[in-house]
């Protein structure tokens, strides 16, 4: 039985989830007096499988920390929010290094607190169905972005050290894209001298996987590059005309791709 669990001695927090939920989701409240420890009570807490745990205020915050590490331990299609009165943002902070997906405020206004819950509840359904999905021994593809408005804050030094963690892990499945034409040093960062850079592939006539494999330089580590071989100018570095500024190469069967992005960029894209 999926749906929305909640976790509080409160009833009023039960019928204000009915109110917002009930037509789509089965909401389910628990609570015991007679929970001899904080395990027993979280594996009656997700015995219904749902696909959100709702931790009422009315914990304690020991208790709501438990809670959201346990279920974030054993329960990983389990996703998690956490009620509260007031913020605080210690409390905060500690709940979401746990595993919480969100921290939110019981607000009054019935509105306002199903419009902030809406995208989590979404999020939780989806999470919740992968989690059944049985596995398929493809590999997931995910880009990881690393940017920062100025220069100076280690976007190198995390991109080329995630970049080479996950290659020792997966050799040849991460590729580490050098998004940053004009002062670019994740190749001189590694040490690699790339005989082509990011310019000449998105001159390339074709986008297909084999011919852009020529393009990319490869580390020690069985990462595969494409970075700034010559730093070029501002000039340069615009988008080419009748070409989208985010249309590049896509490479089927690739794991994860590090792009670390200009020092200029000033708002985060995400993926």
């Amino acid at each position: 039985m999926s749906g929305i669990t909640i976790l509080s001695s409160n009833r009023s927090l039960e019928a204000t989830f009915v109110s917002m939920y009930g037509k789509d989701l089965a909401i389910r409240r628990v609570w015991s007096d007679q929970w001899r420890d904080p395990s027993e009570m979280t594996l009656d807490v997700c015995a219904a499988d749902p696909e959100l745990l709702i931790v009422g205020s009315d914990l304690s915050a020991d208790m709501a920390r438990f809670v959201v590490w346990e279920v974030d331990r054993r329960f990983r299609g389990v996703t998690t929010v956490v009620l509260v009165h007031d913020v605080d943002i210690d409390h905060t902070m500690d709940l979401l290094r746990l595993g919480a997906r969100d921290v939110q405020l019981e607000d009054p206004s019935l509105d306002r607190f199903k419009a902030n819950l809406d995208p989590v509840v979404q999020l939780a359904r989806d999470r919740h169905t992968q989690s059944k999905e049985p596995e398929t021994g493809e590999l997931r593809r995910r880009v990881i972005t690393t940017l920062s408005p100025k220069g100076g804050t280690g976007k190198t030094t995390v991109s080329t050290n995630l970049a080479v963690g996950l290659a020792r892990r997966m050799p040849n499945q991460v590729l580490l894209l050098d998004l940053d034409l004009q002062f670019g040093d994740c190749s001189s960062a590694l040490g690699v001298r790339p005989e082509h850079s990011l310019l000449n592939a998105v001159k390339s006539t074709t986008f297909d996987r084999t011919a852009l494999k020529v393009f990319l330089a490869q580390h020690e580590s069985g990462l595969l590059m494409l970075a700034p071989n010559v730093l070029v100018g501002p000039d340069q570095a615009s988008p080419m005309p009748g070409r989208s500024s985010t249309q590049g190469p896509k490479l089927d069967k690739a794991g994860p791709a590090i792009a670390q992005s200009p020092k200029t960029a000033r708002r985060e894209c995400s993926t």
